[in-house]
């Protein structure tokens, strides 16, 4: 740590700051972690992309489907738009304070369609966080994707 007169006195000589505020034993434990860490980042984790696509696929035929399923119960709104969605279902008579689906799930029963929006937004975030961004972090050479672990103040990686 760099000390200069525009710190105060207690943020002057990193190892002082460190044994004064008891965070030795946090970065003892943190550096014990670090060929761990190192380790996980240069082997990497193996993506069988073979596998992958079959599955973007059908979650990409799964959205489609539930897609035209909402169309036709909906019309043409954009179901990701939480103040269209909360209109469209007002105008089904669902009373519905917001569109999240804890609100809306127990109205599923009475209303199969809103099973059908739950599912599309489980398919759409599975596309979306996972088959549609995997591929792209894949390493052409290992196959792999080589995360990197950085530490946080909250001791998460």
């Amino acid at each position: 740590m760099i000390a200069g007169p525009d710190k105060p006195p207690e943020f002057r000589g990193g190892f002082f700051f460190g044994v004064k505020y008891g965070l030795v034993d946090v970065a003892e434990l943190e550096f014990g972690c670090l060929p761990a860490v190192v380790d996980m980042e240069l082997t990497g984790i193996l993506v069988d992309l073979d596998t992958l696509r079959p599955l973007a696929e059908r979650l990409d035929t799964e959205k489609q489907k539930l897609e035209a399923i909402l169309t036709s119960e909906f019309g043409d709104i954009n179901v990701n738009s939480a103040s269209q969605l909360l209109q469209a279902l007002y105008s089904k008579g669902i009373q519905v304070s917001d569109t999240r689906n804890e609100t809306m799930l127990p109205f599923a029963p009475d209303h199969p369609f809103i099973a059908d929006l739950i599912q599309y937004r489980k398919v759409s975030h599975a596309i979306q966080n996972f088959t549609g961004k995997l591929p792209n972090h894949v390493n052409p050479y290992t196959g792999r994707i080589h995360p990197n672990f950085n530490p946080t103040l909250t001791a998460r990686l």
